[in-house]
């Protein structure tokens, strides 16, 4: 790593939390990415959010348009055109919560290019123009070493003659106030000996159930929460970079332990471990991140340097739409 720097890259949006990556050197600088004018405002034709924000220079070549704040019906005339790749078609899909609509595209953008989304909208009796302007950013190279499992001794893996493929560590609960709020204990060891995956634990330390992950495959993250009304069982699931991120996807389970919801960072990037928290409605917020080449000369960087850009994503869960 070349040095640790913090930078804001966009109000509200995008955050470069200054995690330098490794970047292939080149003659030429790097690409400007910070936005030219702080505080830009979102909200388009006064009652419409879109994203990416307007002004912004870290869109994701794999980047969809989001409209949010209008039922996508009264959306219309969507263009979208690339200054390098022209006139993109796409599909506007709507939100499971009647609230908007993302415009996918049928191909990327092209990194570096500045993209312009034009549509109307239609808000009581009149119809309103809308305009985004954003910047496609220069995408950097993840090193990814897959999360090591440690096969452990004997005595540190547990065992069952009903489950033979189960081998979860053993772990330890320490108690340190006779008071303990009564309740079962949630985690989810990946780095120890025996197989990864979320565990409840009575307070004993017995453990009450586990899933067992494919081999480098950490979980993270495991928790109750409520979805569409009722309690449910969530957790994050990837794979930890090297460069302290995750790179994965969020686990909704029933309280009986079945599946019923796989939600996906959108834009190309993978949901990082460090959240996954549900909404009443019906959405969920995941955070992640996406190395890209910047400039960072005028902050007393090299003009071709990389930074680790922080993302906050609102995904529509039945949809898969940010």
């Amino acid at each position: 790593m070349r040095s640790i720097r913090a930078l804001i890259l966009g109000p509200a949006v995008a955050l470069g939390l200054g995690l330098v990556t490794a970047s292939v050197a080149a003659a030429r600088s790097a690409p400007t990415c910070g936005p030219r004018t702080l505080n830009t405002s979102a909200l388009q034709a006064g009652a419409v959010t879109v994203s990416p924000l307007p002004g912004s220079r870290v869109a994701s070549p794999h980047t969809q348009i989001s409209f949010l704040g209008v039922p996508a019906r009264e959306l219309s005339g969507v263009t979208v055109v690339g200054s390098r790749t022209g006139v993109h078609s796409g599909r506007l899909r709507a939100y499971s919560q009647g609230n908007g609509a993302s415009f996918v595209p049928t191909r990327p953008f092209a990194e570096g290019e500045r993209v312009t989304v034009r549509a109307r909208v239609r808000i009581g009796g009149s119809t309103r123009a809308l305009s985004d302007r954003f910047g496609v950013a220069s995408e950097d190279a993840i090193s990814s070493t897959p999360t090591t499992i440690h096969p452990g001794a004997a005595a540190d893996v547990q065992r069952f003659h009903s489950r033979s493929d189960l081998r979860p560590p053993k772990v330890r609960v320490t108690t340190s106030s006779p008071a303990m709020a009564p309740g079962e204990e949630f985690v989810a060891p990946y780095s120890g000996p025996g197989q990864a995956g979320p565990m409840i634990l009575d307070q004993r330390g017995q453990m009450v159930w586990f899933k067992p992950l494919p081999t480098h495959t950490a979980a993270t993250n495991f928790r109750v929460q409520e979805y569409r009304g009722k309690q449910v069982l969530t957790w994050w699931q990837g794979n930890i970079s090297v460069h302290g991120f995750g790179v994965g996807e969020g686990v909704i389970a029933s309280s009986a332990y079945a599946e019923i919801a796989r939600v996906r960072a959108g834009n190309g990037h993978g949901a990082d471990l460090h959240e996954l928290q549900l909404t009443p409605a019906g959405t969920a917020l995941v955070t992640a991140y996406d190395p890209i080449r910047c400039d960072l000369s005028s902050f007393g960087g090299s003009a071709d340097s990389a930074v680790t850009n922080g993302t906050l994503q609102e995904i529509d869960v039945r949809t898969g739409l940010v």
